[in-house]
């Protein structure tokens, strides 16, 4: 491998960093109901509503129904459990020059709390809470990159995270195509579609044609990079 090459990796965190879904977990620990939660995802996915009108719906629930504050929501995230594997995956990483990013669609405290388990190095997300005076939920805030994202879409949460992807890519002067990309679901495929080292972690179909590489545990990563 070229020394140059593919110093920077990403990571996605639900499916991959986690096997869990920390936004079904959240939503379900703070007063969406499983119903409530299946409705929303499913009007978004079928383009009824915004991707920001279901991060909306989402917020307002919290808000109401009052059971998510900091305290709360710390306590949840400090339960988040990363893959046994993740944090010695990281900590070779890191002693063979490379540059941990997760990148995710999740909510950047439950994002950060995990990163933090693992000692990724940089953490973005699409989404982070906005906690009022009262310590309460207020809104959920959605990252700048989404502004010029055409709304309508299906695909926004992944045009988001391309953007932040671009982005990253960008300060770091390294060209996307010289980047490395763990992921697992639908909102990994735009940017499968811009790096050429794609890594499918499971079995998601809509990733198998793009991913260069498909492995089943985070430790098949290092077989990768000699």
């Amino acid at each position: 491998m070229n020394s140059q090459t593919h110093k920077l990796i990403f990571f996605d965190l639900d499916g991959t960093l986690i096997s869990a879904n920390s936004w079904q977990l959240s939503n379900s620990a703070f007063g969406l109901t499983e119903n409530e939660d299946a409705t929303f995802f499913d009007l978004y996915h079928r383009s009824i509503i915004t991707y920001k009108e279901w991060i909306d719906l989402i917020a307002r629930i919290l808000r109401e129904r009052k059971l998510c504050n900091k305290d709360t929501f710390t306590a949840f995230t400090e339960r988040l459990t990363p893959r046994p594997e993740a944090a010695t995956l990281i900590e070779t990483l890191r002693t063979m020059g490379y540059t941990t990013v997760l990148l995710s669609g999740a909510l950047r405290q439950s994002a950060e709390a995990v990163g933090k388990k693992v000692g990724i190095d940089h953490v973005y997300t699409t989404t982070a809470l906005v906690f009022a005076d009262d310590g309460y939920v207020s809104s959920i805030e959605l990252h700048k990159s989404m502004d010029a994202l055409p709304m309508r879409t299906i695909k926004d949460e992944g045009l988001a995270k391309r953007s932040i992807f671009e982005e990253v890519c960008a300060v770091f002067g390294v060209a996307p195509e010289q980047t490395m990309y763990i992921g697992d679901g639908g909102n990994d495929i735009e940017i499968f579609k811009q790096t050429k080292k794609g890594v499918l972690l499971g079995e998601f179909a809509p990733l198998r044609d793009l991913a260069w590489k498909k492995v089943s545990n985070l430790t098949d990563i290092i077989g990768l990079l000699s």
